[in-house]
C-alpha cells in the first residue's frame, strides 16, 4: 500500500507539471507581438489557473509550488525581457505571487494535516472508548454473575441455618423428654427405695437396699451431668 500510495503521488507530481508546462508553452508558440490582446488574455489565463489550481494542488506536497512556477515562470520572464520600469514590476510582481501561492499552499496543506490529525486522533480515542465501554460491559456482567452467586449462596446458607435451627430444636426438645423421663423414674425408683428401707428389714436385705440406692443416686447424677452437658452443645 505504501509502494502505490508513492507511485500515485509521483504520477500527480508529473501530471500536474505537464498541464502547467503546456499552459506555459503557450506563451512561446502562440505569442504574436503585433496583437498585445493574446497576452492580456493569456495572463488572466494563468493567473486563474495559478489561484484556482492551490485548492486541488496544494494537499500534495511540492506539487503546488512545481507547478505555479513552471506556468508563471515564463510569465515573469517575459515581463522581464520586454525591460522598462512597468514590464519589470510585472514581472517583480508575479515572483512575488508564486512565492504568495506557494506560501499560501504550504498554510492550506498545514491546515488540512492538522484537520486529519485531529479526526485521526478523535477516531482513535473513540475507538479506545468503545473498547473501555466494551471492557466495563464485561465487568458488569462479571458483577452481575457474582451478585447472582452470592445471592444464591446466601439463600443456601439460609437454608442450610435453618436445618441447623431446626435441628438444634429437635435436640433440645428431644434433651427435654428425656431429662424428664429418665429423672421422674429415676426419682420413682430412689423413692421406692427409700419406702422399703423404712420397713422392718434385716441385716443383710438393708445392705442389699443401700447398695442399690447408692448406685441409683450415682446413676442419677451422672444422667444429669450427661444431659446438662448435652444441653450446653
Amino acid at each position: 500500500q505504501r509502494g502505490d500510495c508513492v507511485s500515485h503521488v509521483k504520477q500527480f507530481w508529473l501530471l500536474g507539471s505537464f498541464s502547467a508546462l503546456t499552459w506555459s508553452s503557450a506563451l512561446l508558440f502562440f505569442y504574436n507581438p503585433v496583437n498585445e490582446s493574446f497576452f492580456i488574455v493569456y495572463a488572466f489565463v494563468t493567473a486563474g489557473i495559478a489561484c484556482v489550481a492551490i485548492s486541488s494542488l496544494a494537499y500534495v506536497p511540492k506539487t503546488y509550488p512545481i507547478f505555479i512556477t513552471i506556468i508563471l515562470l515564463p510569465l515573469s520572464w517575459f515581463f522581464y525581457s520586454k525591460g522598462g520600469m512597468e514590464n519589470i514590476f510585472l514581472g517583480t510582481t508575479v515572483m512575488a505571487f508564486i512565492g504568495f501561492g506557494t506560501a499560501l499552499s504550504h498554510r492550506l496543506r498545514a491546515n488540512v494535516t492538522q484537520s486529519i490529525s485531529l479526526e485521526l486522533t478523535n477516531f482513535e480515542l473513540a475507538e479506545t472508548l468503545q473498547k473501555e465501554n466494551a471492557k466495563a460491559e464485561e465487568l458488569n456482567v462479571e458483577l452481575v454473575k457474582e451478585m447472582e452467586k452470592h445471592e444464591e449462596t446466601e439463600q443456601e446458607l439460609k437454608v442450610a441455618l435453618g436445618e441447623v435451627e431446626a435441628a438444634s430444636k429437635a435436640k433440645s426438645d428431644f434433651l427435654a423428654i428425656v431429662s424428664r423421663e429418665i429423672r421422674t423414674s429415676m426419682n420413682g425408683i430412689l423413692g421406692m427405695l427409700d419406702l422399703v428401707t423404712d420397713s422392718e428389714l434385716d441385716k443383710m436385705q438393708r445392705d442389699y437396699l443401700d447398695t442399690a440406692n447408692r448406685s441409683a443416686e450415682t446413676l442419677l447424677r451422672l444422667l444429669n451431668y450427661l444431659l446438662d452437658f448435652s444441653k450446653s452443645n
